[in-house]
């Protein structure tokens, strides 16, 4: 189990997180997963659930026509994502006692991506500090493109028909009157003035 120092600032934390990556470049997937889990994203967990989450990533935009990936050298990457997520947040425990969360882009084959590796720290009995759990790998961009893919595109003809069944619907409403409709807590009408 690793640990965040409970004085730890967030500068000693995104540390912390850098020797993960670490770790994650030496792809020691074994390690992450016993040190920290995988809490979000799979059905049963593991270490290749780590691998498949980097190996699976895909942007047209940062890695096109790239298809293999590793983490790679934080202190050396260059290019790509030109503004990677490197953030601390603290929250006061809640009733999950969750304590903090760190957000913080991978760098993939020597370039920064946007492919998001999320920790969080729960707060605990242990005096050494807030348990750190890896909560998921993943890329906001990369989601939206797939979701983008699976919706059926419409073709002209049934863009005009959705709209023609949209305003005969709204044509078929009855019409609005100029008034005020009174009820009781029956729900009984009990009087209508006009304007």
């Amino acid at each position: 189990m690793s640990f965040v120092p409970r004085d730890a600032s967030d500068e000693q934390v995104l540390d912390i997180i850098r020797g993960w990556i670490d770790v994650l470049s030496e792809e020691n997937y074994t390690a992450v997963f016993n040190d920290l889990g995988l809490s979000i994203g799979w059905i049963t967990p593991g270490p290749e659930c780590i691998q498949a989450c980097i190996q699976e990533y895909r942007s047209p935009e940062y890695y096109p026509g790239i298809e293999e990936f590793a983490v790679t050298d934080w202190r050396t990457a260059q290019g790509g994502n030109p503004e990677p997520a490197r953030s601390v947040e603290w929250y006061e425990p809640n009733s999950v006692k969750m304590a903090g969360s760190v957000s913080f882009d991978l760098p993939l084959n020597g370039r920064w991506s946007d492919l998001t590796a999320d920790f969080v720290f729960f707060e605990n009995d242990n005096p050494e500090g807030y348990d750190l759990i890896l909560e998921e790998i993943s890329s906001w961009e990369q989601v939206q493109r797939d979701i983008a893919e699976m919706e059926p595109e419409l073709s002209d003809a049934e863009a005009s028909e959705q709209e023609d069944a949209a305003t005969q619907l709204q044509d078929a409403q009855p019409p609005m009157f100029s008034g005020t409709s009174r009820f009781n807590a029956a729900g009984e009408h009990i009087s209508q003035k006009q304007d």
